[in-house]
């Protein structure tokens, strides 16, 4: 029986200061790679200094480890110079597997449990993705 994928797909919603990068599907393989990290490069420029870009991971079925690293990428760009970036949603168990303790990312990008936590000033990081 063949597996069933479903398509990456994905949206951005700009505001003042933001930049939400809703991603839905499987998000694997170089194509998908090389589309996401262009999205999320250009959102960083879009933002400004002091602005934030939110990846946001609620509709994501599955993610493949090589497809975690334009968010680590992310992370060093937005730091580098002066914006933000972070992680929001609801994770399917695979997704939480590839994004959880073990693969260094609560300790290295912020995680909310929504883009609207992300944004919120008094919103905090999740403490882990084990849920």
């Amino acid at each position: 029986m063949a597996a069933c994928e479903e398509e990456f797909r994905v949206e951005i919603e700009e505001g003042e200061g933001y930049c939400l990068v809703q991603m839905a599907g499987e998000v694997v393989g170089e194509p998908v790679y090389n589309d996401l990290r262009a999205v999320i490069r250009d959102c960083l420029e879009q933002v400004g200094e002091g602005g934030l870009v939110i990846g946001e991971l609620t509709r994501v079925s599955y993610i493949s480890l090589e497809c975690t690293g334009p968010f680590l990428g992310a992370s060093r760009r937005a730091a580098d110079n002066g914006r933000r970036f972070c992680l929001a949603g609801t994770l399917s168990p695979s997704v939480a597997r590839k994004l959880g303790p073990a693969s260094g990312f609560p300790r290295v990008i912020a995680f909310y449990d929504s883009a609207q936590a992300a944004l919120a000033p008094e919103g905090k990081p999740r403490a882990n993705l084990d849920r």
